[in-house]
């Protein structure tokens, strides 16, 4: 097996170069233009002339998967480039070939992001009480109106929910014998 193909194996990924990420684009307009793309992506030969090409002008290992991932890199990059160009505020500068912006209008686009992302970031750690709910109703062992009253126990206790909703099966169960442990007087007879 040669070095080449243990790189391979061990899950290695492929670098572009921008000589490469160019070639890769001048084939695929080539490709299109002769027809090899019928609807919104490349016929599978287009991605291995890519790939070939690649490899003996590079003298590199590039494999038409490689092609279809940096392919879907450059849709996504250009997706981005083209919606900050259609904002206010923002130009292209075709020489440079990159984003242009004022400092008070990127200013004011960064302080939006940071919002968004505060709002995103919140939104993810939110407790979802349905799935709580169910994860409790799951425990084994319990009657329904203790698990009911575990349940409400968490709602209440918003930090105790995500911490239960973090934990394995066993150490629910665990958790819900020790609330009952400490929420139920039960005299001993």
């Amino acid at each position: 097996m040669s070095s080449t193909q243990n790189v391979k194996c061990k899950g290695k990924h492929f670098t572009w170069s921008k000589p490469m990420s160019h070639m890769l684009l001048e084939i695929l307009a080539e490709e299109a233009l002769k027809g090899s793309k019928p609807s919104s992506t490349f016929k599978a030969e287009s991605f291995v002339k890519v790939a070939t090409e690649i490899s003996q002008k590079f003298n590199v290992q590039c494999e038409p998967k490689h092609v279809d991932n940096h392919l879907k890199t450059v849709k996504k990059e250009w997706g981005i480039i083209t919606k900050l160009k259609n904002k206010s505020g923002f130009g292209w500068d075709d020489c440079l070939k990159m984003i242009t912006v004022s400092k008070d209008v990127y200013d004011e686009e960064v302080k939006i992001g940071d919002v968004a992302l505060a709002i995103q970031s919140l939104s993810k750690n939110q407790l979802d009480v349905n799935v709580l709910y169910a994860e409790v109703m799951k425990i084994e062992g319990f009657d329904e109106i203790t698990l009911g009253e575990a349940f409400d126990h968490l709602v209440q206790n918003e930090m105790l929910a995500k911490a239960f909703m973090a934990k394995n099966a066993n150490l629910r169960k665990n958790w819900v014998q020790n609330f009952v442990n400490q929420h139920y007087y039960r005299p001993a007879c």
